[in-house]
């Protein structure tokens, strides 16, 4: 098990990059309160995937006040 756990991190943080960048783009496009915190929340090691979850709920909170 311990020769998988640093490829395993490394595909998470791997994963994180490209997410980062879609929620960069995502919240600016719907004018949500501070996302450059968002971006930087998900490119942090083991918080990200939390950060990813709660601008998740919150895009889907929002979705229809500032698109439409």
């Amino acid at each position: 098990m311990e020769p998988l756990v640093f490829p395993i991190l490394a595909v998470l943080v791997l994963l994180q990059i490209p997410i980062s960048i879609f929620v960069h783009f995502d919240a600016k496009r719907r004018k949500l309160k501070h996302p450059d915190t968002y971006e930087f929340g998900v490119l942090v090691p083991l918080c990200g995937l939390v950060v990813t979850v709660v601008y998740l709920y919150n895009r889907r909170r929002r979705s229809g006040k500032a698109l439409g």
